[in-house]
């Protein structure tokens, strides 16, 4: 299935979020709508898809759903990922965010991946960011947790990969 045929099967509350968050592109810190590599290394463009497809597909749980899983296989044909983010970076992290970062990495294996040193991987299932979130702002506070969110984001950001095809 190609890309755009997946995308014309989604429902219009899927259709209308993605191309929302897409539209969004500068304020994710994008040149262009087309970057896609750009805008799947900013977690907010997960994370806004996500939102906005649970709220505005409302009691559809399947096409929200469908939108969020759309996201995740559009940004692994992005191409984002190879880890040069350093232990030093980690190291500054106060110690509740570097335990989410090491737990998300120690789940590499249900997030699909083959290792917790792939982070192309890793970085291209939007759980990753999502939990990372989840963690930081439950074990550090919101205000702490916003710099553990910018860890994860420059961690992904700074890897690097081909693009895949679907």
């Amino acid at each position: 299935t190609s890309i755009s045929s997946a995308f014309s099967a989604l429902a219009s509350c899927g259709q209308l979020c993605f191309n929302n968050m897409v539209s969004q592109y500068s304020a994710l810190g994008c040149a262009s709508p087309t970057e896609s590599a750009c805008l799947c290394a900013n977690v907010n463009f997960g994370y806004g898809l996500r939102d906005c497809s649970n709220g505005a597909c409302g009691s559809n749980v399947e096409a929200a759903s469908s939108a969020i899983a759309y996201g995740s296989a559009f940004c692994s044909c992005a191409g984002t990922v190879t880890a040069t983010a350093t232990s030093t970076g980690l190291a500054a992290l106060p110690s509740c965010g570097q335990l989410c970062f090491n737990n998300m990495l120690a789940q590499y294996s249900s997030l699909g991946c083959a290792s917790e040193q792939d982070a192309a991987c890793l970085c291209g299932n939007v759980n990753f960011g999502y939990g990372l979130r989840d963690c930081s702002n439950g074990a550090c506070g919101s205000e702490v947790a916003s710099t553990v969110i910018a860890y994860g984001s420059a961690y992904c950001a700074s890897a690097t990969a081909a693009p895949k095809k679907l």
